[in-house]
């Protein structure tokens, strides 16, 4: 089904075209960015929200991407992470219309910051997480644990990371593809780390709960449980 874009100012309800795969909306929401099938091919297109007029931006050939706007005129492209192939990170400079690779590796997954200048990046064949700039492309930290992206979580601000942070991850398995069909789960550390400094502080210990998706707020850290498909508040 194609997806439906509600109005709450205006009590509108559009149905988008079919084939999207992926999209985002524009830093001043005036825009949709997609990606969507073509033909036997696909591309990414803009939709003004106000004439309702699609424009083609350029082909991208990989659909399986999820697609994320990180400024006025760039988008960051996210190949669908598995351990079986290298997964690609791809810049898209909307003014000129070109692609240029940026990261590459096996398992690779991303979480992009609230503020959308920093990006979390896990390498699943390396067993490595990393913290990006997407300013300048610059690494910032390679950090001394290891856990998959979708189990951190920025702060607002962007002052610190909450982490759920498996005790020890046997390398015989192929993540995050084997995380996710269920053949391994964790119990884990949650850790929260000080993004000028690097400092970590441990909050709670030999946590039961197979955390992912974390979200900070003032009250606490909200999570959901994948072994119970529960939403938890663990209180500051």
């Amino acid at each position: 089904l194609p997806p439906v874009l509600l109005d709450l100012e205006k009590k509108i309800r559009r149905i988008l075209t079919k084939g999207i795969s992926s999209l985002d909306f524009s830093l001043d929401s005036q825009k949709i960015i997609y990606l969507k099938k073509e033909d036997s091919s696909s591309a990414i297109f803009s939709l003004d929200l106000e004439d309702w007029q699609e424009k083609k931006i350029v082909d991208f050939p990989v659909l399986d991407t999820s697609l994320k706007v990180i400024g006025e005129d760039k988008l960051l492209l996210i190949e669908k992470p598995t351990c079986l192939y290298q997964g690609k990170l791809y810049f898209l400079d909307l003014k000129e219309k070109k692609i240029s690779l940026w990261l590459k590796g096996k398992g690779l997954e991303a979480k992009i910051s609230p503020k959308r200048d920093k990006v979390l990046v896990f390498f699943g064949k390396e067993r490595v997480l990393s913290l990006y700039s997407l300013l300048t492309k610059e690494l910032l930290k390679n950090f001394d644990f290891f856990t998959l992206a979708e189990k951190c979580g920025f702060a607002e601000e962007e002052n610190f990371l909450v982490c759920a942070v498996p005790e020890e991850i046997d390398r015989s398995y192929c993540l995050p593809d084997d995380y996710w069909k269920g053949i391994v789960g964790f119990s884990e550390d949650i850790l929260k780390i000080d993004l000028q400094e690097f400092s970590k502080e441990v909050l709670s210990k030999n946590k039961k709960s197979d955390i992912i998706e974390p979200f900070v707020s003032k009250k606490g850290i909200y999570f959901l449980d994948r072994k119970t498909q529960k939403l938890y508040l663990m209180p500051w």
